[in-house]
């Protein structure tokens, strides 16, 4: 936004005895320190729900439980004024953040294309807290530039919500019936199978009771995960909504908690059991394969085909780490095909492809211990890194 106004002075004509000269004066407004700052303070998209949609200081917000905000974190501001050398003044205020309690914290904003992005911050309600109380905190934007300093404060109320339990069967059977809507928030308890690159805003973990599994995705996932010392083989129970990704239904973390010893001796989860899974007769599809995503399973000699788009491409046992993303492809004794997909938040990128590297196409044998993924279709996805390959 830029302000320019010019006061053109009437013309003065003065006639002096002897002399018959005529000046002119002009002069361009300045744009004072108080009101730079003022509209800047007043821009409406410095705290935003996670959705886009505004909001307005000085009135109460009031966010459902595990909302989170994104928040200003840079600035800059054209003021219309302009300096002795004729450039424009650009203000670039300090700007800082604080809140009337802990519930709340900043964290770095990665946009919807998995950018970073550094004028922006991501408030998060802290994992310490339930599901079961209501929190009402005040927000404090100040601004300060050239020894001016405003504040705006916005009223944010969470409210609680009502939980109900469930297996992971009860809540996926009842997604896939219809009979459980999936904006409703639910806890569901089970065991961590699995994680990788938990410290991304798009980190996965897997979580999983008996044979049945469900992804735990994004929200304050990996918040919850580092603070409360969680490990693969712990049981926790989890809170959040559906996320649906290319058809693999992922639970949007709200909050996510150890059990305690104490509490896990009154409960009757089963410790994950991996599923063994062979090639259906009509191949390896989502029909076939319905509710298996993000289960623990094993597959047992596969025989290696190649890396690449698909299984006809020229065979090759090279895996480009560089990549995003990769495909594996195997083959059962009947000739069936299965892909692997390998992307790059998984660990040990470089010792698998070390040991592709090893394999030869079209006659290396492996059993594979891991997960299975999804995405538009089933596929196998080695979270454990190497440690998911028994070459024959």
């Amino acid at each position: 936004m830029k302000i320019k106004t010019l006061f053109a002075l009437p013309l003065i004509i003065v006639a002096l005895a002897g002399c018959g000269n005529q000046t002119k004066s002009e002069e361009k407004s300045v744009i004072s320190d108080e009101q730079i700052v003022e509209t800047m303070i007043n821009d409406p998209t410095h705290l935003v729900k996670s959705d886009g949609s505004l909001m307005y200081y000085g009135t109460t917000t009031r966010l459902k439980y595990g909302d989170t905000l994104v928040a200003v974190k840079k600035y800059t501001y054209e003021t219309g004024n302009f300096d002795a050398e004729g450039k424009e003044i650009i203000a670039e205020p300090e700007i800082t953040w604080t809140f009337s309690d802990k519930h709340w914290t900043k964290k770095g904003y990665v946009d919807s294309n998995k950018q970073a992005d550094p004028t922006r911050y991501q408030f998060v309600p802290e994992s310490v807290y339930s599901a079961d109380t209501e929190y009402d905190t005040d927000m404090t934007l100040t601004m300060k530039y050239n020894g001016v300093t405003k504040s705006v404060v916005w009223h944010v109320h969470e409210g609680h919500i009502d939980l109900e339990a469930k297996t992971i069967q009860e809540y996926r059977e009842g997604i896939a019936s219809g009979s459980i809507s999936k904006t409703t928030y639910v806890k569901l308890y089970g065991y961590i199978t699995g994680v990788h690159d938990v410290e991304h805003e798009y980190s996965g973990v897997y979580m999983q009771d008996g044979e049945w599994a469900i992804q735990l995705y994004a929200g304050n996932l990996g918040t919850c995960y580092t603070a409360n010392g969680i490990e693969v083989g712990d049981l926790v129970y989890a809170v959040g909504n559906l996320s649906q990704y290319h058809g693999l239904d992922e639970l949007y973390v709200a909050t996510l908690q150890k059990v305690s010893d104490a509490e896990k001796a009154a409960l009757s989860y089963v410790p994950a059991n991996p599923v063994k899974l062979d090639i259906p007769a009509g191949g390896f599809t989502a029909t076939a394969l319905a509710h298996k995503d993000a289960c623990l399973v094993t597959m047992s000699s596969l025989t290696f085909i190649t890396v690449g788009s698909s299984a006809s491409v020229t065979p090759t046992n090279e895996y480009k780490t560089t990549d995003s993303y990769q495909y594996l492809w195997f083959k059962d004794a009947n000739d069936k095909t299965v892909s692997m997909y390998l992307h790059y938040h998984l660990k040990e990128r470089t010792e698998m492809a070390a040991l592709f590297k090893t394999w030869t196409c079209g006659t290396t044998v492996v059993d594979f211990d891991g997960h299975l993924s999804w995405y538009d279709a089933p596929m196998l996805m080695p979270v454990g890194g190497v440690s998911c390959f028994t070459t024959h």
